[in-house]
């Protein structure tokens, strides 16, 4: 472990706040590596290098006006030509004029003019090159030292700064240094002999320190096990399990994200060597067509190597991705803002106190035997008997459901609230201070003290069509226009129509993954609108100027005392699909399971490298539910509870870190039993739950985050694209056999 201190640089070394750096992805080799191949034409396209049997997304179009735009270039280097066979008819009228002898002097003037035009051949077609790929003519020095000094910021002190970190930022900036000057040499930016040109391109070749194959082997060498370290994505791995939950969310990618942002730059260092290396072999075998032979064969072992080294790289990277997670959450807000950043089920579940004779004159009901649906009575004192206490007390609001869990507790007062859709009291209390009673903004009652029969703290669960409580979830799902290349990249809950909302943000699918940057709208809800003809209560949606009625349980559901479990549970699609759609779904119960709320997650098949939706081939959707989840760690022995019972108002806590595990689920409730200001716990947090929308995801979750005591908050949670499934590193001997220089 001793390259941990490295591994806290390198995880936020490539940070998507650096699109440019993210943009590098194996596609972008893979085009890089094309057209070098058809201009330079030493080795084939190392595409296969990492995906034998996945051909790179088709650019045939972008290689056609390429090949046209070379056409013009083609004319200009013909006009040379055919200024060099005049000068060649010039010099042999000369000749014969002159009546010399000078024959050899002829083919020795030639072949200079001939290699003379190979040369400037070569650097006209690597100036192009260099003007068509945006990749070559960027500088990752800038982009680095914009990195490090961020993350120095994000960690606070730069103690953290580890030698080997130190020692890759060195070794990358010399690569770049010196593809720059072959970048400047090419593109006549800057003028140099062609006897400093030559020992420039010989030094590339070099074997000697700090010359660029010594420091490619430098950073080989972070990637090998040692006999004290790990490995960097080792390192890496072991730094993610380490994490704790506030260290892991509010990120703008997933971890997986940033270890294939690091193996993306190594690769294009790598690349940018190879390309330095086979421009050296070239021009030396075109000064020095005597020496060709041995270049030849130097060109061969070093891809024979490069070939391997890749494997290598993608085999390492391939085992670290699979240990990594590619969960996306949110750490808790500043400032808890109710109806702005969460919202909470309004007067589902409440306390409600009573009075035994508001339901039977008699007093024969005891407490725990109240579990009712009924409006209450009035209830009063004699006068004789009231003094100082409210004679007389009718409740300002009913409870619009069911009254039950009573328990017994004589002699309260309250301060009722006056306000509808709010908590019913401001506070209950055996001896209210006089200042308790005076500041009460609402009804003083104290009636129950002195009634003839007991009395009672009940919970109240809204279930009728009269409640104003939030008790409704939407069970209708949202999808992305998948048919349009557009997929899920973002999600969060909302409360619209006092109805509880998953919505979905899309956006359009690039190839690994990636979103094309501007593309991300949220998917607008459908429009609910309530109607209390039916005992329950029921919705339509608006549809133009026509209202569709929905179907209870199965377009929407009532929560309820017997309907008020939610599961907790990472859903996650096979790999050859993407999200596209995302709903809540109500499994009903049976004769073992009680009716529990769960989500669902819609995916859609899609090609990797070429970015595409694949929703036109057999078998194309799917719908996946808990128990079809690919979520390997979420396979525990047994459901557990998350326990919420005598916990309070989740406001009260501003660092919720206790996060939900595998396999939970939890039951929506009163808040706690000590306290008669009851709420619906847990609360709903609205905000998106990826800070950013940068990739498309392989599943959704939810979660519960909270702290011990408070009834906390749910969230739901993103499963970015697992990349270790795409990478393959096999490769046959002929396939290696026809990169070589031939």
């Amino acid at each position: 472990m001793g390259k941990l201190p490295a591994l806290a640089l390198l995880v936020l070394l490539i940070s998507a706040s650096y699109p440019e750096a993210q943009a590098f992805s194996f596609g972008n080799i893979f085009n890089i590596g094309s057209i070098v191949k058809n201009i330079i034409g030493t080795v084939a396209d190392i595409v296969g290098v990492f995906v034998p049997q996945k051909l790179a997304p088709d650019h045939s179009k972008e290689y056609r006006q390429f090949e046209n735009d070379l056409l013009g270039q083609n004319k200009k280097l013909k006009e040379i030509y055919e200024k060099v066979d005049d000068s060649k008819d010039r010099t042999m009228e000369l000749e014969k004029k002159l009546k010399t002898t000078a024959d050899n002097l002829k083919k020795m003037t030639i072949g200079a003019q001939t290699r003379e035009i190979q040369v400037l051949d070569m650097m006209n077609r690597i100036d192009d090159v260099i003007k068509k790929t945006n990749i070559l003519t960027y500088s990752v020095t800038d982009v680095l030292t914009l990195q490090i000094n961020d993350t120095v910021r994000k960690l606070g002190t730069m103690a953290d700064l580890d030698s080997n970190m130190e020692a890759l930022h060195k070794d990358i900036v010399e690569i770049s240094d010196s593809f720059e000057t072959l970048v400047k040499r090419t593109t006549k930016r800057e003028s140099m002999s062609e006897r400093s040109f030559q020992d420039f391109l010989k030094s590339i070749v070099s074997y000697k320190n700090r010359q660029p194959r010594d420091i490619m082997q430098n950073i080989w060498a972070l990637f090998q096990k040692s006999a004290i370290t790990d490995d960097l994505p080792s390192t890496f791995v072991s730094y993610v399990k380490q994490q704790s939950f506030e260290e892991k969310c509010d990120k703008d990618s997933t971890f997986q994200d940033k270890l294939k942002g690091i193996y993306n730059l190594v690769m294009i260092t790598e690349f940018r060597h190879f390309l330095m290396q086979v421009v050296s072999y070239k021009y030396i075998s075109i000064i020095d067509p005597v020496k060709n032979g041995n270049i030849r064969n130097d060109v061969n072992k070093f891809v024979e190597k490069l070939i391997h080294k890749s494997q290598d790289y993608i085999r390492i990277m391939k085992e670290a991705f699979a240990k990594i997670p590619t969960d996306i959450m949110r750490c808790d807000p500043a400032v808890h803002l109710k109806d702005d950043n969460n919202f909470e089920l309004n007067n589902l579940f409440g306390a409600y106190y009573i009075n035994v004779a508001q339901l039977d004159i008699r007093c024969d009901a005891t407490c725990d035997q109240i579990n009712v649906k009924r409006d209450l009575e009035c209830v009063s004192v004699p006068e004789s008997q009231s003094g100082d206490v409210v004679p007389y007390y009718c409740p300002q609001f009913q409870c619009k459901g069911r009254l039950h869990s009573c328990k017994k507790a004589n002699s309260y007062s309250f301060c009722e609230s006056q306000i509808p859709n709010e908590q019913r009291y401001r506070w209950i209390t055996e001896n209210p201070s006089k200042s308790m009673i005076s500041s009460c903004d609402g009804n003083y009652i104290n009636t129950m003290t002195q009634a003839r029969c007991d009395s009672c703290m009940c919970l109240c669960s809204e279930e009728g069509a009269e409640s104003d409580a939030t008790r409704t979830v939407s069970l209708l799902p949202q999808m992305s226009d998948y048919k349009n290349n557009m997929v899920v990249t973002n999600v969060r809950f909302q409360k619209r129509d006092n109805v509880v909302h998953i919505q979905i943000e899309e956006g359009e699918l690039l190839p690994e993954g990636r979103i094309k940057h501007g593309s991300q709208r949220w998917v607008p809800l459908k429009k609910f609108v309530y109607s209390r003809n039916t005992p329950e209560g029921s919705f339509s949606i608006v549809d133009g100027n026509d209202l569709l009625p929905l179907i209870p349980n199965d377009n929407f559901t009532f929560l309820s005392h017997d309907n008020r479990r939610l599961m907790l549970h990472d859903i996650k699609v096979d790999t050859d699909k993407v999200v596209t759609g995302v709903r809540f779904f109500l499994k009903k119960d049976n004769s073992i399971d009680p009716s529990k709320l769960i989500i669902m997650v819609h995916a859609t098949k899609f090609d990797y490298f070429t970015g595409e939706v694949r929703h036109e081939k057999p078998n194309a959707h799917k719908w996946y539910d808990y128990e079809e989840s690919r979520c390997t760690y979420c396979t525990v022995p047994s459901l557990t509870e998350a326990n919420l019972n005598g916990r309070g108002n989740p406001m009260g806590s501003l660092r919720n870190v206790d996060v939900s595990g595998a396999n939970q689920f939890l039951m929506f409730r009163a808040s706690g039993n000590d306290n008669p200001d009851h709420m619906t716990i847990p609360f709903f947090d609205s905000r998106p739950a990826g800070i950013a929308s940068h990739t498309a995801l392989s599943g959704i979750g939810i979660l519960h985050r909270s702290s011990r005591g408070y009834g906390g908050f749910l969230a739901p949670k993103l499963l970015g694209i697992d990349h270790s499934f795409a990478m393959t590193y096999e490769l046959s001997y002929e396939k290696i056999e026809s990169y070589k220089w031939h």
